[in-house]
């Protein structure tokens, strides 16, 4: 399994000083865990009482600070990514399918579980690739809906229908909308 969202880099990231970010070394396990899985270190009996209240103090410390801790569907997405890079499309579109579950509000989790259902499309045989690349085209159409300014997706979806036949969605007209719109925002910046 894909570990994500190291603790005391999520504190450097987030604006900590070494010294916050140090005090995860006194607990080496959540380094290893997520994030939102720390809360339940806190209940073990085996840690010693000076590192769970030097833990429970950099807790304390970022819910103070008002940043959001990573939830569940970011670290989906990021095991998702990180499954994607490694070309293992099929597992990555379970994570993103987690993702998108948990916010189906986000472009980003549907544009990267669009791409990872057409890499899979890619290497599938016929029939499974036909009802894979409707889910990407449908995925990247979702992406644009949510989010009109995401380039990325508005690229992908063109490519799709570009490339894609009529059967699947595929228009060279659609296509020539979209890369209008690309043109709009590309002045509009």
């Amino acid at each position: 399994m894909v570990k994500s969202f190291r603790y005391n880099l999520w504190l450097e990231l987030n604006g900590f000083d070494a010294t916050v970010a140090s005090l995860g070394a006194d607990i080496p396990e959540l380094q290893l865990y997520p994030i939102h899985t720390i809360q339940t270190l806190l209940l073990r009996s085996d840690l010693p009482a000076v590192s769970l209240a030097r833990h429970a103090l950099a807790c304390m410390l970022i819910c103070a600070s008002g940043t959001a801790l990573p939830g569940p569907a970011d670290e989906s997405w990021q095991n998702g990514v990180l499954l994607y890079k490694a070309q293992k499309f099929a597992e990555a579109s379970v994570q993103f399918e987690q993702a998108v579950a948990l916010t189906p509000e986000s472009s980003a989790f549907h544009h990267w579980l669009g791409k990872s259902y057409g890499r899979t499309a890619e290497r599938s045989p016929w029939f499974r690739a036909i009802r894979l690349a409707r889910r990407t085209r449908r995925e990247f159409e979702t992406a644009v809906r949510l989010d009109d300014r995401n380039v990325d997706a508005l690229r992908d979806l063109m490519e799709y229908y570009r490339r894609a036949p009529a059967f699947l969605g595929g228009s060279a007209k659609k296509a020539g909308a979209i890369e209008q719109r690309l043109r709009e925002l590309q002045a509009a910046d």
